[in-house]
């Protein structure tokens, strides 16, 4: 539920540091008596106030109050607008300066605090064709980078992600990982998550011990039926400095050779690949004549290509081993078990048996000739 990547907002503004009030104080702030500056909202940040602000503009102290002439420092941090409008108006009628009538004292919210967040994509930018050939490999890829402003009780993940193309493409993980702001670049980089993700899926627990103190969080995008949330509200909340970072899936890749022709074809993003699969999507003939060019109907080209091979040998990197795995392919067409799933980085080697090959070998010895001499029967 993509809902979960944003926050809540609140039914009215919460007022903090980073507001931009407009205050009006009748023959105090403003010396005219019966015109007040007019604020027009203009761009997406103000997209969440209603109307135009009246009074001079004050902003938010970084404690959370402000500063008025001729009273003290003023506490508003926590307020709706409202709220702060009793508050200054509390406030000059304990001075007698203004009396205790509604009309004397207004504030409104001229401009909202805004949060800047670095967004770095390692994925294809949104709206740029790429073109992919048969093996899967995209032609050109071009990263992006970012900053990108939210307002207040927009800054979230959900929002980051819509301003800076949408979600991850299809050449990047179904994931977000959100680095916090403070601290972080002493003592975790950009570049030691990827030399992490490019060696092995990732994990919650494995990133805090790789981040140590430092605030990392991983956020995915796709989650089983069965899965708990890796995060919670709080988490998809972002701050000033944040930086939110989507990575490439340059090693979900598996490779092929023996009786296939080599090469090397992206995985699948969102759904596993089982040996069949993986055969199909090198162009192969599971379990039919080794070739795209020798069809079993077509005994002039190399009639040795008719018994089909049956065994297929992946290698398989686990850590700094390999290991073989070998699957019937015959017994993998009635048993669903024995169809291996393919992982990243495997290498697929279709293969005869010794009798298929015997076989295809006395084929290509025979010669089949079936032309009629003299057209006669």
């Amino acid at each position: 539920d993509f809902r979960l990547l944003r926050q809540e907002k609140p039914a009215e503004h919460i007022i903090s540091h980073g507001d931009t009030l407009g205050v009006y104080v009748r023959d105090e702030i403003d010396n005219s008596a019966e015109i007040a500056l007019v604020h027009y909202p203009i761009g997406p940040e103000n997209s969440n106030i209603e109307g135009p602000a009246v009074g001079h503009p004050f902003k938010v102290t970084e404690d959370g109050t402000v500063v008025l002439p001729d009273v003290a420092p003023i506490s508003i941090s926590g307020m709706t607008v409202a709220q702060a409008t009793e508050a200054v108006r509390a406030a000059y009628v304990d001075i007698e300066i203004v009396k205790a009538d509604r009309n004397s004292v207004s504030v409104s919210l001229v401009k909202p605090r805004t949060i800047e967040v670095m967004v770095l994509r390692e994925d294809t930018g949104g709206g740029i064709p790429v073109w992919k050939p048969r093996d899967g490999q995209a032609i050109s890829r071009r990263g992006s980078a970012e900053v990108v402003t939210l307002p207040a009780f927009e800054n979230d993940v959900l929002h980051a992600l819509t301003a800076s193309g949408g979600l991850p493409g299809i050449d990047g993980f179904n994931e977000v990982w959100v680095l916090r702001g403070g601290g972080l670049a002493s003592q975790v980089t950009i570049e030691n998550i990827r030399e992490r993700i490019e060696s092995e899926p990732l994990t919650l627990e494995m990133v805090q011990t790789m981040a140590g103190a430092a605030p990392l969080l991983r956020i995915p995008l796709r989650v089983g039926p069965c899965e708990e949330l890796e995060f919670g509200p709080q988490d998809v909340i972002l701050e000033e400095g944040d930086i939110l970072f989507i990575p490439s899936r340059e090693t979900e890749y598996f490779l092929t050779g023996g009786l296939l022709q080599g090469g090397m074809y992206a995985l699948p993003r969102d759904y596993d690949v089982d040996i069949f699969a993986a055969i199909a999507i090198a162009n192969g003939n599971a379990l039919g004549p080794a070739g795209i060019n020798a069809p079993a109907t077509n005994f002039n080209i190399k009639p040795g290509a008719v018994i089909p091979p049956s065994r297929a040998i992946v290698v398989r990197t686990i850590g700094s081993q390999q290991i073989k795995i070998d699957v019937d392919l015959k017994r993998a067409l009635d048993d669903p078990k024995e169809r291996l799933v393919i992982q990243p980085r495997d290498l697929i080697l279709l293969k005869y048996r010794p009798a298929e090959f015997m076989g295809n070998l006395g084929l290509n010895i025979v010669t089949f000739n079936f032309s009629i001499p003299n057209g006669d029967f």
